[in-house]
C-alpha cells in the first residue's frame, strides 16, 4: 500500500486534472445531494469550508444554510496546524491566508463557534470507502476533530475520482461517517445519523 505522501501527490494531480466545467457541475450535484438529505435538513449548526480552486465548491450549501436559519461556521487558521471555527458577519468579507485558503479576516469580523456543532464538512485529497481520509498534510482538521463532540456528524466531501479502495490510517485519524461525491453517498459505518 502506498504511503500517504505518495497518495497525496497522485490524488492532488487527479484533482487538478478535473476541468473547471466538470468541477462546477460535480459541485452542483454534491451540493444538491447535501441540501436534499434529511441529516443536513435537521442540523442547526454546520461547519463548512471555503473551497480552494480544486476542492468541491459548497457555496450553494452555505447559501442554503444561511437562508434556512442555520448557524454557519467556517475555519480560520490561528497557528501552525491549529484552526478554530468562526461565524463570519459577512461571507463577502474574506481574504486568503498564508496557505492560500479563504477565511474571514482576522479583524474581529466574526464570532468564534464552539465545538457543539451538528455537522462538519471535511475536504480532503483522498478518501476510502471506510471513511479514512488524506488531507493536505497540515493536520488542521485532524487536530480540530479531536476537540469536537463525539456526536458530530463528520462528512467527507470529494469528487468520485478521489475515492481509493483503501487508505492506511494512523491511530490518530478519525474516519468520516459519510463520504459524498457526485456519484454516491457512502455511509461508512452503522451509526444513527439523525441530528
Amino acid at each position: 500500500m502506498a504511503d500517504k505522501n505518495t497518495v497525496r501527490k497522485i490524488h492532488r494531480e487527479i484533482r487538478r486534472n478535473i476541468s473547471d466545467q466538470d468541477r462546477q457541475a460535480f459541485s452542483a450535484v454534491i451540493s444538491k445531494s447535501i441540501i436534499d438529505s434529511d441529516w443536513y435538513k435537521s442540523a442547526k449548526t454546520v461547519f463548512l469550508y471555503l473551497p480552494t480552486r480544486y476542492e468541491v465548491d459548497l457555496e450553494k450549501v452555505i447559501e442554503d444554510a444561511v437562508d434556512s436559519g442555520k448557524k454557519v461556521c467556517v475555519p480560520m487558521c490561528i497557528g501552525d496546524g491549529e484552526m478554530i471555527a468562526v461565524i463570519p458577519r459577512s461571507f463577502d468579507d474574506v481574504n486568503k491566508n498564508s496557505l492560500g485558503i479563504r477565511e474571514p479576516r482576522q479583524d474581529g469580523n466574526h464570532e468564534v463557534c464552539e465545538y457543539d456543532m451538528d455537522i462538519i464538512f471535511v475536504p480532503g485529497v483522498a478518501f476510502d470507502v471506510k471513511g479514512n481520509r488524506i488531507g493536505q498534510g497540515g493536520g488542521y482538521y485532524d487536530r480540530y476533530l479531536e476537540k469536537c463532540s463525539k456526536d458530530i456528524l463528520k462528512v467527507g466531501v470529494c469528487f468520485e475520482s478521489q475515492i481509493k479502495t483503501e487508505i492506511e490510517a494512523d491511530e490518530w485519524d478519525l474516519p468520516m461517517d459519510i463520504i459524498i461525491t457526485q456519484e454516491r453517498t457512502i455511509f461508512t459505518k452503522e451509526k444513527d445519523i439523525s441530528i
